[in-house]
């Protein structure tokens, strides 16, 4: 706490057992949680860590001597932002602490990010529908579920060819390889070509079809 308070952060709160953390934390709009591993009562810091990261969304830091092989995998599953051993020397800490705080706003932000992101794509009027890239649908917004007469939480993890029945001027399906082409090779004009789309309840329909590849920083 002395520590802490000479960097000028604000301690609330100093508490011994993970059951008086989780009560705090609900209590207390704070910023970060600092958890030593070996508690009192029932709950050690690990599973105490995992209900702060889950339910209230709070970075959690480590500060702990108790580090063997199986408490260490146990720990990473909570995702905490930073382990720090003691004994410990004071930069330490505040170091760990400062790249916690920043790596938890860097998150929030993405989260965001990507919210306003999934809502612009939505509401487009436009079918879209996302593959990785084994062809694997990872995203389908509500015009290509009224479209295709598939919902979601069906679709998620189908492959592309399981899902999106397309036919192309002469009545050939999209096909595996196809889509391999595609997402390797860029290759989107032979896409264009499927103009007609069967349905889950067998109707058909005449459509205009496009892909573009995207590519993180790696290619």
């Amino acid at each position: 706490q002395d520590t802490l308070k000479r960097f000028g952060y604000s301690v609330p709160a100093i508490v011994c057992s993970g059951e008086e953390a989780i009560k705090k934390v609900a209590e207390m709009q704070l910023d970060l949680v600092l958890m030593d591993i070996l508690l009192e009562g029932s709950m050690d810091g690990v599973e105490a860590a995992e209900h702060i990261r889950s339910d209230f969304n709070i970075p959690v830091v480590y500060l702990t001597a108790y580090m063997d092989d199986s408490t260490v995998r146990r720990a990473m599953i909570t995702e905490p932002f930073g382990f720090i051993l003691k004994p410990f020397e004071p930069r330490e800490l505040h170091i760990a602490i400062e790249l916690a705080l920043y790596k938890h706003r860097m998150e929030i932000k993405l989260k965001e990010s990507e919210q306003l992101l999934s809502t612009i794509l939505e509401n487009i009027d436009e079918a879209m529908i996302s593959i990785d890239a084994d062809g694997y649908i990872n995203f389908i917004n509500t015009a290509a579920e009224k479209l295709t007469g598939c919902e979601q939480k069906d679709v998620i993890g189908q492959h592309l060819t399981k899902v999106l029945h397309i036919l192309n001027e002469q009545k050939q399906p999209i096909n595996r390889s196809s889509i391999i082409n595609l997402l390797r090779n860029g290759i989107v004009v032979n896409f264009t070509k499927y103009t007609r789309l069967i349905a889950k309840d067998g109707s058909e329909l005449l459509i205009e079809s496009s892909a573009t590849p995207i590519k993180d920083a790696k290619g």
